[in-house]
């Protein structure tokens, strides 16, 4: 079992908030991949190599010091500034957006949890929810970098989607299918003309908070063991549709792991999802129309 490492006082319980493994198993090893575990090794490194350099230099430890210990601290700077601050930034900025686009706590509980006021937290999320992920956040989290909106047209969205619908139907999606399927139809609903709003970034209603992330940001990527427990007791199908959600797959999978895209039907584009429940015909159909109604065939398509 993997030792761990405490990083806060101990609650009244003996339990600490943070425990943080200091091996690595096989699984998370397979999970993580040789880059990622390479550049966690980086701040192992540069940490360790820093505090043996600063008690080289300390004044209560005279000694003879190795050549150059001051090109040496210099380049060890280097890295920590350019390489390592960035992506520590990057994996806070990851983390607050999970949190926050998975439902995973309310923006109070996150406020106490790092010591911020909430408006704060708020502002800072509502920052995030308005932007892509930058370079170090996709570090963080492991994927590739988005294409460009403007890369693409409403057809290669359309194309770049579908499948991804298809897939979601079955219940099988993989966490970053269902998130490129939530981004691609954000944009086609940004291209109809639907802007997202900027509410507050929580009520303390979990149903209703879901409802209101969906109505400013567009779909949302959950568990399927997420949704279970937003309303304990009551089963998802149920109590999605009384605040205008729907999720896809309509019949959540038993695996609580499992990806479920939650839109809502009214907004532009989301008559997509909607489509791929009836199968790939539908959802062919479902498209065709799409780009009628908006204008953005070939002949008024704008990218």
């Amino acid at each position: 079992m993997p030792q761990t490492t405490e990083h806060d006082d101990p609650r009244p319980d003996g339990r600490h908030g943070s425990e943080v493994p200091t091996a690595v198993g096989r699984e998370d090893r397979e999970l993580l991949g040789d880059a990622a575990l390479t550049g966690a090794a980086e701040f192992t490194h540069a940490v360790l190599h820093g505090l043996r350099l600063l008690r080289h230099l300390h004044p209560q430890n005279p000694g003879d010091h190795p050549a150059g210990d001051g090109a040496e601290l210099r380049a060890l700077l280097a890295v920590v500034q350019n390489r390592l601050i960035p992506r520590i930034v990057g994996l806070r900025d990851a983390l607050l957006r999970v949190h926050q686009e998975q439902g995973l706590g309310s923006c109070g509980e996150l406020a106490e949890a790092v010591g911020m006021p909430r408006s704060t937290v708020s502002t800072k999320l509502l920052v995030l929810s308005g932007t892509d992920p930058t370079e170090h956040e996709r570090w963080a989290t492991g994927t590739q970098a988005p294409v460009a909106a403007a890369e693409l047209s409403t057809e290669e969205m359309l194309a770049l989607v579908q499948p991804w619908l298809l897939v979601l139907t079955t219940g099988a999606a993989s966490p970053d299918q269902a998130f490129d399927a939530a981004e691609l139809l954000r944009r086609l609903a940004a291209k109809a003309g639907w802007r997202p709003g900027a509410l507050p970034c929580d009520t303390g209603d979990a149903a209703i908070d879901l409802m209101r992330r969906v109505d400013r940001d567009g779909p949302q990527v959950w568990t399927a063991g997420d949704l279970r427990a937003l309303l304990p007791g009551e089963e998802p199908e149920d109590w999605l549709p009384g605040y205008g959600l729907d999720p896809l797959p309509a019949a959540l999978p038993a695996d609580d792991r499992a990806s479920v895209l939650v839109y809502r039907a009214g907004k532009p584009g989301m008559t997509l999802p909607a489509a791929a429940k009836r199968g790939r015909a539908a959802l062919a159909a479902a498209a065709e129309r799409y780009l009628e109604l908006h204008h953005l065939g070939p002949a008024g398509d704008h990218r």
